[in-house]
């Protein structure tokens, strides 16, 4: 079809686009405005689609990928909030760095993603996802394992002659008490699915104890126990001491496990995801270099639900 450029009138924009597809082929430069994310993200969903009608997707591939990553903490939070998405754009435009982020997303949101976003999942995406997915409920199965039965101080041994006599244990009851205590409450956090189970993987309850001191078990939860165990006010702040020193071995246990440690690009300190972010993602996880390419789900498909997330205000944050 022929179009006219009388009286200024502007060229439609698919032709640039197949312009820029076509001297691709020739060395030539693949323009995206990349300004916005918004308009980077349209200029590149129509050229992949002109690529995938022309059958030239690899040609393409790297200038999208590098105008999307220019966009930098938008990007990453765009991936956060629709990871299931971008995984198949990322494997559309073969970009390894948007693969990766989407996975590390998509792993650790896992108990909370829709069911019908994992049912309409690249299989490999999804496969490599539910990989991360019980790697992170390993991880997760041996700190709550340890943080159920760790011994602070030297509780299993408070003095050197062996047999220990009860005397020597009992010099410390009110550390066993504190402990007593902890793991009750640690007990009513997992039978209550604030753990592993939980939507967020875990992920608040693992970072309020990482805080320690007043961040859980404050004054009001203490004082129930004083009511059901009551005891003289010096063996109460005694006891209080105990419990705090107790959070703070529990806190360096978190630590040690570097379960709140984030491999994402998405600055997590400053927009907060509410789930783990530790996953490592590797090549071997990625579908065009094991010689596997996405099937039908075409870079139209992913853009239906991209472009939500365009409906809201860039650098606003997410409801």
């Amino acid at each position: 079809m022929m179009v006219p450029n009388d009286n200024g009138r502007d060229r439609i924009k698919t032709f640039d686009h197949y312009d820029s597809v076509l001297n691709a082929f020739s060395g030539g430069d693949v323009y995206i405005e990349d300004h916005d994310i918004a308009v980077a993200l349209e200029d590149a969903i129509d050229i992949i689609q002109i690529a995938e009608y022309l059958g030239c997707v690899p040609v393409v591939s790297k200038p999208v990928d590098v105008a999307l990553v220019k966009q930098g903490q938008v990007l990453f939070r765009s991936i956060s909030a629709h990871p299931w998405s971008w995984v198949s754009m990322a494997h559309r435009i073969q970009s390894e760095m948007i693969y990766k982020e989407a996975i590390i997303h998509l792993a650790g949101s896992w108990n909370g993603v829709p069911e019908e976003h994992k049912e309409r999942l690249d299989p490999w995406a999804k496969d490599v996802a539910l990989k991360h997915h019980a790697k992170l409920n390993e991880k997760r199965k041996m700190l709550e394992f340890t943080l159920a039965s760790v011994y602070p101080g030297n509780m299993s041994a408070p003095c050197s002659e062996l047999p220990i006599r009860r005397e020597e244990y009992a010099k410390d009851i009110l550390v066993w008490m504190a402990l007593s205590f902890f793991r009750h409450w640690f007990a009513q956090r997992i039978i209550d699915k604030k753990g592993a189970l939980a939507p967020d993987g875990g992920y608040n309850l693992y970072k309020t104890l990482s805080k320690a001191g007043e961040a859980y078990m404050d004054k009001a939860i203490i004082n129930q126990f004083h009511v059901k165990f009551p005891m003289t006010k010096k063996a109460m702040n005694v006891l209080e001491n105990h419990l705090l020193e107790i959070k703070e071995c529990l806190k360096s246990v978190v630590e040690k496990s570097e379960i709140l440690n984030s491999k994402c690009l998405l600055d997590v300190g400053r927009h907060e995801v509410g789930y783990l972010t530790c996953v490592e993602v590797d090549k071997s996880d990625i579908p065009w270099f094991n010689g596997y390419f996405s099937g039908g789900f075409t870079a139209a498909d992913a853009a239906k639900e991209i472009y939500g997330i365009m409906d809201l205000p860039i650098g606003q944050p997410r409801p």
